[in-house]
Order: structure tokens, then sequence, then C-alpha cells
């Protein structure tokens, strides 16, 4: 791995840190992130991404950035570098182009230049001749600043959507991918599945599943628990068919599914997995992401004879609780959903013929 990439990983780890612990402090500071007109699809990205920064500047008296350099960073120049994000400037800036990776952003108030390094994915959107609305970073001791977040740029939307939406999945997916390979059976409960979930996935099943605001980590996951074991039927009532199809396929497999055979009915229809910001878009979720983001989906790996597989499971509680209500009208729909599916027709006819 390269020094960029380990840089890199390092900033990840960083959002990743103030999203799981400064929340409250993120979503706060994220108000004061100036208007983007036409960009309203991202607005939640761009304004989390704003509040992450500025939930790190020293004036909110919480000391974010250092105690994460001080804990979770071992190389001293990369934790130096990481302290220097406290020193971050705002504003906007007219964009020149001096070499391949650096850019020259020259400030609209005062005309200070400053040698800027992007991502490549921000790369793209710093076209010379444009200005950009953002918040630049001094990155060590050669007068290099890093580009944080753009809120407005003279760029055409799709490229901006874009290259947001790759720069989130680079930065998240490490830690999705950590979240996924948890290992669970099918006598696993939810509670103690959703404690090991960072806690914006957490805040955002409360809103999807309109669970009351609650502080602490523990009682949010045993209120979600709560809702999908004894409040079930008001939450499968307002699912999408998408969803009832897809979740029901997963009860009639007996509360688990290898995950690539799943995808390939579900979860080609947009994101399998739930976004690590500050709230889920519906717009691009599949029937997968959005049972995750509801709790009634889990991820992880079980194993099966010698070898573990990742699966979409139901928590156990939740299948007991699911067997409870799913009576009456529910069989027929049952009945229709197996008939419409031969892996289930050829699971149901073997069950039966092994009664």
């Amino acid at each position: 791995m390269s020094q960029s990439e380990i840089e890199f990983e390092v900033v990840g780890a960083m959002i990743k840190y103030v999203l799981d612990d400064y929340l409250d402090l993120a979503v706060e500071a994220s108000r004061s992130c100036p208007d983007h007109a036409g960009q309203e699809e991202f607005d939640h990205l761009i304004k989390g991404m704003w509040g992450v920064y500025m939930a790190v500047l020293p004036e909110t008296g919480q000391r974010v950035i250092y105690k994460f350099a001080d804990r979770h960073v071992k190389d001293p120049v990369i934790a130096a570098k990481i302290r220097g994000i406290t020193h971050l400037i705002r504003g906007t800036f007219y964009v020149t182009r001096t070499s391949r990776d650096l850019f020259t952003l020259v400030h609209e108030k005062d005309d200070t230049p400053y040698k800027v390094v992007a991502t490549s994915e921000m790369q793209s959107l710093l076209w010379p001749g444009t200005s950009i609305h953002c918040i630049i970073y001094p990155w060590g001791s050669d007068n290099i600043y890093r580009l944080a977040v753009m809120v407005v740029a003279e760029t055409p939307r799709n490229l901006m959507k874009e290259a947001i939406t790759k720069l989130q999945k680079r930065i998240y997916k490490p830690s999705q991918d950590k979240e996924e390979s948890m290992q669970v059976s099918i006598n696993s409960s939810l509670a103690p599945i959703l404690k090991k979930y960072p806690s914006p996935w957490i805040k955002d099943m409360c809103v999807n599943l309109k669970i009351r605001p609650m502080k602490k980590h523990k009682e949010r996951t045993e209120a979600i628990a709560g809702r999908l074991t004894r409040g079930i039927k008001k939450v499968l009532d307002e699912l999408s068919d998408d969803e009832i199809t897809c979740l029901l396929h997963v009860y009639i497999m007996g509360g688990y599914a290898k995950y690539g055979q799943l995808y390939k009915k579900f979860g080609k229809t947009g994101d399998d997995g739930p976004p690590y910001n500050w709230s889920s878009n519906e717009n691009t979720m599949s029937p997968i992401g959005l049972l995750r983001t509801k709790g009634l989906l889990v991820v992880g790996k079980m194993k099966m004879g010698t070898r573990n597989y990742k699966v979409a499971m139901i928590a156990s509680d939740v299948m007991r609780s699911l067997g409870k209500t799913l009576r009456g009208d529910w069989d027929r729909i049952i009945k229709e959903i197996i008939a419409d599916d031969d892996d289930l027709r050829k699971l149901q006819h073997t069950k039966q013929s092994h009664r």
C-alpha cells in the first residue's frame, strides 16, 4: 500500500470516528453548510461531510481530532498531519491546475493561492477556470493542502453525483466489509448484532422505524429489537411489495439465504447496503438495502459445513415474531411467492418429501 493510500485510509477512519462517537455534534455542525441549489438528491452527503469537518474544530470544545490522533494513529507523522485539520480554511476558490495531481486554488476574498491535492474522484470536478465553495486543510509541512469537501462547483450535475458517490463508497466500504464479516447463526438474536453496528446505521434504523430519539446506543438497539418483535405487524404494513417479497423469500428459506443468491434476485435494482451517512436514501436502495435499514435483514458470515458463507438473515427473535404474525391472508401471499420462484418450489418439495 502506498503512502497516499495509507493516509487516505487514516482520513477515512477519522471520518468514521466522528460519525460513530460524535454524530450529534456533526449533525449540529452540518447546519452551517451553505446552500447548494440543484444538488438536493445528494444533499445529505455534502452536509454530512461538511458537518464532520466542522465538528473537529477547536471551538466545539471537544478536542475531537486530538483524541483521534492520540488514540488511533500510530504513525507520528500522519498523526501530526491529522491534527492540522483543525486549521482548515473554507470559502470560495478559483481553480487553476499546475500539474497532474496538484491544483492551485485561489481564495476569492484575498487572492491567496493554495496548492491542493485531491482524491481521484474529486479531481474530475476541479476544472481550471471555474470556482468552487469548499473546505481545504493543511497536510504536512510543505504548504500543501487537501480538499475535504465541495459544496458548490461549476460542474455538470451527473459528474458531481458520480464523484461524490464513488468517494463515499471508497471511504466507507472497508468499515462496511468489517460489519458484514461478523459471525452469525440461526440462533443469533437481533439486539446483540445491532450493538456491534455503527451509530449512524442504528440512528437511521430508529428514524425508519419511527422510534423516538434516544441518547444511548444500547437503548436504541433494544428499542429496535423491541419494535421488530413486539410491534412487527405495523412495520410489515408499511413495507413495499418488493420488500415484502424479499423478506418472505428469506423467511420461507428458513430465516437465512446465501447473500450472492439473494442479491441476484433482489439486489440488482439499487444499493444493497446501508449508506454510512446521515439518512438512508430510499430512491437508490434495493429491497435488500431497505430491509437492512429497518433491521429486518442483517448480514454476516455463517458456517455451513466446513465453510463460512456470507448470508442475509432474519434474526431468530424476529423470525419467531414473524411466525406468529404471518397468518390468515399472509398464507395466500406466501403460496404465491413460492409458486413464482423455482428455488422455493424445490425447497418446499424437499421439505414435504422428508415428512
